[in-house]
């Protein structure tokens, strides 16, 4: 608690991209320690990021090491609430997750150039992979993530012109552990994860798509 109230006071006070990444490090590895988690110590925790930070702000990018790190600090969060039933804390991470996923893939995909290998980040209770590329490459697109997640492989059943393998496409897969819904405390890293979820967007809104099911 003790460094999470330094993290708080002390974040205006140093140069501002440090201190985010010293900022980022700190609380990954706060929440990293079970022992630690208590429904008060992760809400602070939610208010650095939220206030402190101000990482939903829609102009602050996020570094490659942020991105890990907050994707870290969500798995861990999400752990808790699965093991902690339905609290305040349970409610408000529900309705904040998608907020976290939402700056994790924004983040990854500002540094994208179409075609560029995809960013992989695995951790104990969800996977994603974010890659940006043409609508024509998307068609018999095998995509991995970690080892108990489903390797998906992608089939466009269009006729394409050349215009549209012209255009870039995000492609977004997350698989979530499977006991998450299940308010089990047997939530651990050797867990399935079979519940997917899917994004394919790109910047001029011509391809739109969105699935979240069981595999």
């Amino acid at each position: 608690m003790l460094i999470l109230k330094y993290s708080n006071t002390t974040y205006s006070q140093e140069d501002i991209d440090t201190a985010k990444e010293i900022t980022y490090q700190i609380l990954q590895a706060s929440v990293d320690d079970q022992h630690f988690n208590t429904n008060s110590s992760l809400n602070l925790i939610q208010n650095i990021i939220d206030k402190t930070l101000d990482t939903f702000n829609s102009t602050d990018i996020l570094t490659s090491s942020e991105i890990q790190s907050l994707s870290e600090i969500l798995s861990d969060m999400m752990s808790f609430s699965a093991s902690s039933g339905f609290i305040n804390f349970t409610k408000d991470l529900e309705i904040q997750t998608y907020q976290y996923l939402e700056k994790i893939s924004n983040s990854s995909f500002f540094y994208f150039i179409p075609n560029q290998i995809a960013t992989i980040i695995d951790t104990q209770n969800i996977d994603m992979y974010f890659q940006q590329l043409s609508i024509c490459n998307l068609n018999h697109k095998v995509v991995p993530t970690g080892p108990n997640s489903p390797i998906v492989t992608f089939t466009v059943n269009a006729d394409l012109s050349k215009e549209d393998c012209s255009d870039a496409i995000n492609l977004e897969y997350y698989a979530f552990n499977d006991n998450l819904l299940n308010c089990s405390k047997d939530v651990s890293i050797e867990n399935n994860k079979t519940i997917i979820g899917i994004e394919i967007t790109d910047p001029k809104q011509k391809y739109h798509t969105q699935c979240l099911c069981n595999y």
